[in-house]
């Protein structure tokens, strides 16, 4: 453990309250995320720091629109009393706190660790699971964002990346960063530009059928390996990175659905109807939110 705190700068067990830094599992611009554990405990956790130029946007845009953090939010999403952590789609959130021994120190926050597979490894291996378990992955992922729109939230960034498949075939919510309440306007075009919907495009007012509009778009993708809307160009450079997510935006906003093949069709089932109709432009002819969305998918 000495070495590991040589390795961290010593920004081990007391920067992160009782809880140790063991090694790095995910280090991007917005945070680095540690495998962790407390003294006395076999409890592994995730400790998710956030990065110095990440906490500038976040205290930013908590006094511009007046919205909580992640650390609040995740702990108003907590499971109830009386049910049981790993039963609930949502990543649970243990603690939270700012980086101890420096003025400017960092927000953290410290999460249940979630023993499972990537949603976006199943999909892009195409993987037998995704056939199998696809009435219950998507059930669960409606039952997750069916709590946060219960609460007055929306989630704001539905997408592959966000969604871990746990080995025993439940799934967990994971990132709550974006989520907001319900009602808001975002100026910025914030979200994952493949998932994003024509009001988030256009700056308008986020309700839980945005939320929809995004799930749809990954409903799409597990059930044809392919988003609805795609582009040849690529993001070899920043350029055409954002000539690449512009193309895709537009998209968004004004490309019809492709007619599915008589394949695709098949495969889809009764959920062609239903990824269809996730997918309108005008949110009006969306569910209206998760539960709704939940109750047609239990149909099938």
């Amino acid at each position: 453990m000495e070495l590991i705190d040589r390795i961290l700068g010593r920004r081990t067990g007391s920067v992160f309250g009782d809880y140790h830094a063991v090694r790095t599992i995910y280090e991007g611009e917005k945070s680095r995320v540690y495998e962790g554990s407390m003294a006395g405990s076999d409890e592994t956790v995730a400790i998710k720091l956030f990065t110095p130029a990440y906490e500038r946007t976040v205290t930013l845009m908590t006094k511009r629109h007046r919205i909580p953090w992640e650390g609040e939010v995740g702990m108003a999403l907590n499971p109830p009393d009386g049910v049981a952590g790993d039963e609930y789609p949502i990543v649970r959130t243990i603690l939270h706190g700012r980086e101890f021994g420096r003025r400017s120190g960092c927000r953290y926050i410290v999460l249940e660790y979630v023993h499972g597979i990537g949603l976006r490894t199943l999909i892009q291996n195409r993987h037998i699971i995704l056939t199998d378990m696809r009435r219950q992955i998507t059930s669960q992922l409606c039952r997750a964002l069916a709590l946060i729109h219960a609460k007055g939230m929306i989630f704001r960034d539905v997408n592959a990346e966000n969604v871990i498949v746990r080995l025993d075939g439940r799934v967990k919510l994971i990132d709550l960063g974006f989520v907001a309440p319900s009602g808001i306007v975002f100026e910025e075009r914030a979200g994952t530009p493949s998932y994003m919907s024509p009001e988030q495009i256009k700056g308008g007012e986020l309700r839980p059928a945005t939320d929809i509009y995004s799930l749809g778009a990954l409903f799409h993708e597990m059930v044809f390996g392919r988003l609805p809307f795609t582009t040849g160009t690529a993001a070899d450079t920043p350029i055409r990175a954002l000539q690449r997510r512009n193309e895709i935006m537009k998209m968004h906003l004004e490309a019809e659905l492709p007619q599915p093949s008589e394949e695709d069709a098949r495969l889809a089932g009764g959920f062609l109807p239903i990824i269809r109709r996730c997918l309108a432009k005008e949110p009006d002819a969306r569910f209206s939110d998760a539960a709704e969305l939940l109750e047609e998918i239990e149909k099938l």
